[in-house]
């Protein structure tokens, strides 16, 4: 960073913004009125080719409706053929990696004895039927369908605005990263719990529902990381999802889930003990949620 200017010298910032050819906006702390300014200035400016990345929020995606799976088989069998039909697994091992992510060592021996054992000849048809039915997640091409939680409705609409610029405007490349829950380097979202850990007030940490919820998470530095690499490589992709490397399995050691969160926070921090708390009763008897 060669410098820092002042909120108050308005016009050296819109001169600097208008000189530069890479602009990283992070809409989750800028203003919309601060980030209109900024599209104004860009956009305007032909001389200059500029990159502009949009950090952004998977707060976006909450409300967005789950996949149907009656849609799904119904768009397996019109790509189905005979051919596909008649096709035996040859490679289950392979198939079977992609199904379950834990089974990396497995052989096609050790695959074959698996079916045989359960009685049932799966066609690479079925499998993959199955697989969609049984783990079908969002992926970064999805995110046409999502749907914000309240309150992000703007941030949605930014994020396909500037998606949209790119197409209009032949001197703007943005790119949208959409980041999990950010952590690390003095990020506060997890600072009531280790406030509370750290003074014991109260002893036991609570944990809103069952908590098995999943919560993405991103150290800042990989976000940090992942902006570089995308100013060096270019991605075709310009909708970017970024959440740490975490394992989805569904068994209850997911580090992901708030559970286990708040656990360890506990265990490292605190008393080492935590309560399920209703979330309704949290809502209810907290007034920021009024």
């Amino acid at each position: 960073m060669k410098k820092i200017i002042e909120n108050s010298k308005t016009k050296l910032i819109h001169k600097t913004i208008k000189e530069s050819d890479i602009v990283v906006i992070d809409i989750n702390t800028t203003s919309k009125s601060e980030a209109e300014v900024i599209l104004n200035l860009l956009k305007d400016n032909f001389s200059v080719n500029t990159t502009i990345i949009i950090l952004s929020n998977l707060m976006t995606w909450y409300n967005t409706p789950k996949m149907k799976d009656v849609e799904e088989n119904q768009e397996e069998e019109q790509e189905g053929d005979k051919q596909e039909e008649e096709e035996k697994i040859e490679d289950i091992s392979s198939v079977l990696k992609d199904l379950y992510g834990e089974l990396n060592e497995i052989n096609p021996d050790k695959a074959k004895e698996i079916i045989h054992n359960m009685k049932v000849t799966y066609r690479v048809k079925d499998l993959v039927q199955l697989k969609k039915k049984n783990m079908k997640v969002f992926t970064e091409e999805d995110f046409p369908l999502r749907t914000p939680y309240k309150g992000y409705e703007d941030i949605k609409l930014f994020e396909t605005r500037c998606l949209n610029m790119s197409s209009k405007y032949n001197h703007l490349n943005f790119y949208v990263i959409a980041c999990g829950v950010a952590y690390g380097n003095g990020e506060d979202i997890f600072f009531e719990w280790f406030k509370k850990a750290w003074l014991q007030d109260p002893k036991a940490l609570n944990v809103l529902n069952d908590g098995l919820n999943h919560i993405p998470t991103i150290h800042v530095n990989d976000v940090a990381k992942l902006v570089r690499k995308v100013l060096i490589t270019k991605p075709d992709k310009h909708y970017l999802i970024a959440v740490d490397k975490t394992n989805f399995s569904g068994s209850g050691n997911d580090k992901s889930k708030l559970f286990n969160l708040i656990k360890s926070i506990s265990k490292n921090v605190g008393s080492g003990e935590i309560v399920l708390e209703s979330a309704d009763n949290k809502i209810k008897n907290d007034n920021r949620y009024q």
